[in-house]
């Protein structure tokens, strides 16, 4: 049978590993107690941070690994690149999203997406997992969609490197000094 995804945000996971990493163990109750969700709703949560070995399993209770500690570390720092790099890892449908979209030449549509990862046979991939990983990977940085065609392309390094230094060199060409001490602005 094909594995699918729990619907998740980024925010969900990240409220569910930070009480995972302090309580000593964590299970259904306490995390539908603490995030207000249903008891079905907080066992999903949990065991699909545990797909992504951000939990650990002993009985009915989990608790967090080193992973879910560098996450929420990472997560403090804002280093969205290092998240993005733990969720390539531990994510498979996460990774084959990205890796579809490095692998194209140019922006797709979510139904361009799906249609070229639904021949995955091992995941189940469908229009809200699309949805649920094209938006982590846009929140993460990695990933933007245009809003007038709602295709999706994968950025680069060095786009953003790019446009950083092209904003700074226009910025300089603007604030010139006529004579000294009187700028334009």
């Amino acid at each position: 049978m094909a594995r699918s995804i729990k619907p998740l945000t980024l925010r969900r996971i990240i409220e569910a590993a930070d009480l995972a990493s302090r309580e000593p163990w964590i299970g259904e109750d306490l995390l539908s107690r603490k995030l207000e969700v249903r008891k079905r709703r907080a066992r999903a949560i949990l065991l699909e941070l545990e797909q992504m070995n951000l939990l650990s399993k002993a009985g009915n209770n989990f608790s967090a690994t080193d992973l879910t500690r560098k996450m929420l570390e990472r997560y403090e720092r804002e280093d969205w690149h290092g998240i993005h790099n733990i969720f390539y890892k531990q994510n498979s449908f996460y990774r084959l999203l990205v890796d579809a979209l490095s692998d194209s030449p140019v922006a797709v549509t979510k139904r361009e997406l799906l249609q070229k990862l639904s021949a995955v046979g091992h995941l189940n991939f469908n229009a809200t997992t699309i949805d649920i990983v094209c938006d982590w990977a846009e929140r993460l940085g990695f990933v933007q969609r245009n809003l007038y065609t709602n295709e999706y392309y994968l950025l680069s390094n060095r786009q953003s490197q790019n446009f950083s230094s092209e904003v700074e060199r226009c910025y300089d060409q603007l604030n010139v000094e006529l004579r000294p001490g009187l700028k334009l602005e």
